[in-house]
């Protein structure tokens, strides 16, 4: 079985992991002639029902089909056949995630009901925290494989999610009482600011003049609260990239073009931004430093 999956064929791949196939495919490669008193779990890994679970069901049964290709192919490249994995092998099982995860992330973008069942799980009335757990760790595994489309989609996926509430799912992530949980919504935060700073300084501008709270005053308290040093590490990180006027005004998406306008416009952002950060924002993230006068 080893023998056939390393030749290295994408069909062979891609039906090795189908419904009526893989179960009899990790069963054999559960005993390993080089380790005879050996037996891994493969089987009952992948037939435990409860380590499969849909924050909102995906009523698509194509991508149904490829979530869960996609899963059975990470484990078989992280676990099943980690020890004896070549390159080529390596590559291939990577190129067919890499296509479901593409495939995947842009029927989410696309499917407007899909993402508003997503986001309303944040709904103050709903009181399932596990189910909102669950969602903040599905959008942070999306931002996450965003990363490596290209521009214009990874553009598109976190347009849609900050229209339908993506910064008050950061905030909620962000004052969890669980540090993973904090450390999933900062790794959110920072793939938004890897992708555009300058586009998060406009939604926070917007905040701003909405009279809502914007997420650097969020995160500005927490800095002051948080107790674990890594956490704070990257609260401090993601603040310091908000507000650092030096950074290169660009457009992934090239909205402004040759427009002056466009241009001036976003020549003008941060210098508004940093401004009402200076005039507001700043008093509470030097607060602990003002109340040390006097006291020496």
């Amino acid at each position: 079985m080893k023998s056939l999956i390393l030749l290295n064929d994408n069909i062979i791949i891609e039906h090795v992991v189908t419904d009526g196939i893989i179960i009899g495919v990790v069963g054999a490669l559960e005993y390993d002639p080089d380790f005879p008193t050996h037996k891994a779990n493969h089987r009952q890994y992948l037939q435990d029902q409860s380590r499969y679970r849909e924050v909102v069901p995906m009523k698509d049964p194509v991508i149904q089909k490829k979530i869960r290709q996609t899963w059975r192919l990470q484990y078989l490249k992280d676990v099943v056949l980690a020890r004896i994995l070549d390159d080529p092998t390596f590559s291939v099982l990577n190129s067919l995630i890499f296509f479901n995860q593409v495939d995947i992330i842009n029927h989410i973008q696309t499917n407007a009901q899909f993402l508003k069942e997503l986001f309303a799980i944040f709904d103050p009335r709903n009181t399932d925290q596990r189910r909102k757990d669950d969602a903040v760790c599905f959008i942070h595994q999306c931002a996450s494989i965003a990363k490596n489309l290209q521009a214009p989609a990874r553009a598109t996926l976190f347009s849609q999610f900050i229209g339908h509430g993506l910064f008050p799912v950061i905030a909620f992530a962000v004052k969890h009482p669980k540090p993973p949980m904090r450390t999933t919504g900062i790794d959110i935060l920072v793939a938004l600011l890897d992708h555009d700073p300058i586009m998060m300084r406009g939604y926070m501008l917007k905040a701003i003049n909405e009279k809502k709270t914007p997420l650097t005053d969020t995160l500005i308290d927490l800095l002051h609260t948080e107790q674990d040093l890594g956490v704070k590490n990257q609260l401090a990180d993601a603040i310091k990239v908000l507000l650092d006027p030096q950074i290169a005004i660009h457009d992934p998406m090239n909205r402004a073009g040759n427009d002056l306008s466009g241009k001036a416009r976003s020549a003008h952002l941060p210098d508004a931004f940093v401004q009402i950060h200076f005039d507001d924002s700043a008093k509470r993230l030097f607060t602990p430093l003002k109340q040390l006068e006097g006291r020496v």
